[in-house]
């Protein structure tokens, strides 16, 4: 590809996906793209071995509900890292976090199943879609996250359970093998 033949290269980025694309010959042509955590509050500019990464799993397909949005807290203030930035979960997603203690809030949404079947005064209370956002939990502790590590939220075992009834203490996030 000589720098005649390509007459504009942009750069997209966004929510950790990166893609160039050039026009060639009047063509558009993606050249390259790659995925990866997305960046959260106070982590741009940090070199990611300095970070943790923390992935956020979707409920089950069945689930009634999933989780929305997430907000990462790092820290004692909410300002240090995230605050009021919140980041779509999708079907799941990785984000890097600055090492430390890492709480977060969750939004919620909410399926209702096909209404064609109820009263016509209960299908006009239900939204267009049947789709219902749910302010979730805030402040949930998650733990403490190490820079270099990956870690995944999951429910914490009967063990863990004990640990926070004895200690006060329970993380919500696993440390995933290599």
């Amino acid at each position: 590809m000589n720098d005649a033949a390509v007459k504009r290269l942009a750069v997209a980025r966004g929510g950790g996906f990166v893609l160039l694309v050039a026009v060639i010959g009047g063509a558009i042509v993606g050249v390259g793209g790659g995925c990866g955590p997305t960046r959260t509050a106070g982590t741009r500019g940090v070199a990611a071995r300095d970070l943790a990464i923390v992935s956020i799993p979707q409920f089950p397909d069945e689930s009634p509900v999933k989780l929305d949005t997430v907000r990462f807290n790092h820290g004692d203030t909410k300002d240090n890292q995230g605050g009021d930035e919140t980041y779509a979960v999708g079907r799941g997603k990785d984000f890097y976090l600055l090492p430390g203690r890492v709480t977060a809030g969750f939004d919620l949404v909410g399926q209702i199943p096909d209404a064609s079947g109820m009263p016509r005064w209960v299908r006009w209370t239900i939204p267009n879609g049947g789709r219902i956002k749910i302010p979730g939990p805030r402040d949930v502790p998650l733990g403490v996250v190490s820079a270099g590590k990956r870690y995944e939220l999951a429910l914490p075992s009967a063990e863990q359970f004990n640990e926070f009834f004895e200690q006060g203490t329970v993380s919500l996030l696993h440390e995933k093998e290599k």
